[in-house]
């Protein structure tokens, strides 16, 4: 099996040595995504916007592998406080309306505590034929 690297447009640019995301066989590794605006560049104050932001910019690294939301198979979701958790799920809860995929969700501190939560996930691609 081989390696491929997956970059994103429009989600905002590595700031560090990783990738958007690593196909490997028919699986791709999202990074963690925070809750940057691929817009404008910057994180809002709220947990449900900066979630909304997250999901949105894991959509298109997905999107750009060949895969979507619904081929998601793993989440693991960092928040900053688990005080954010019922605001978090109720917008989780709009990507995923079916068949969601497991998650684990844990509470982080984060040393720039204007960041609610991160983001990362594992979906399949489906086989082309």
């Amino acid at each position: 099996m081989k390696r491929k690297v997956i970059e994103a447009e429009g989600v905002p640019p590595a700031k560090g040595p990783y990738s958007h995301g690593v196909m490997f066989g028919n699986f791709v590794f999202t990074c963690g995504q925070i809750g940057r605006n691929s817009k404008t560049g910057k994180i809002p104050d709220g947990v449900e916007e900066q979630t909304k932001n997250a999901l949105d910019n894991m959509k298109a690294i997905l999107k750009a592998a060949g895969t979507s939301m619904e081929n998601v198979v793993k989440v693991n979701v960092y928040l900053h406080s688990m005080a954010d958790f019922a605001n978090m799920n109720k917008v989780y809860a709009e990507y995923f309306p079916v068949n969601p995929p497991a998650r684990t969700t844990l509470e982080v501190p984060f040393p720039r505590p204007y960041l609610k939560l991160e983001i990362e996930a594992i979906a399949c691609v489906p086989n082309k034929r």
